[in-house]
């Protein structure tokens, strides 16, 4: 399973006693709340041009599972634009709504050979609720 191979990945790499893997569903406020806060929430490969609610949902997930608490937290979003950047603007909207403007980063190079492929930091606003 995927989970079973980032609990792998973060072995092969050293970070296991620093990471938590753990199954999300994305909108599910019960099983986010369980699961707690976070100083980092890394979501890479995960959109595919989804119907609104679930690209919403993503976003909606990533700021619950950032610290509300006034302590540093991120979202890191590994995104790959394809032809589907239309489909997916419903999820950086959201993201516009809940995090400040995202932070541009090169990985490795990567990003600047391929303008297609964006690394981004969200850090969370505070929302007034």
């Amino acid at each position: 399973s995927e989970l079973e191979l980032l609990r792998r990945n973060a072995h092969d790499n050293g970070v296991e006693a620093a990471v938590r893997v753990a199954p999300c569903t994305w909108g599910d406020h019960d099983a986010v709340a369980a699961l707690g806060t976070f100083d980092v929430v890394l979501c890479s490969d995960v959109l595919y041009g989804h119907h609104r609610e679930v690209a919403t949902a993503l976003a909606r997930t990533m700021h619950a599972l950032c610290h509300a608490d006034g302590r540093e937290s991120a979202a890191l979003v590994s995104y790959f634009a394809r032809e589907k950047l239309l489909a997916d603007v419903p999820f950086f909207e959201e993201c516009g709504r809940l995090f400040q403007e995202p932070t541009p980063h090169v990985v490795g190079g990567v990003a600047r050979d391929d303008p297609d492929l964006w690394f981004l930091e969200y850090r969370p606003k505070t929302l007034e609720t």
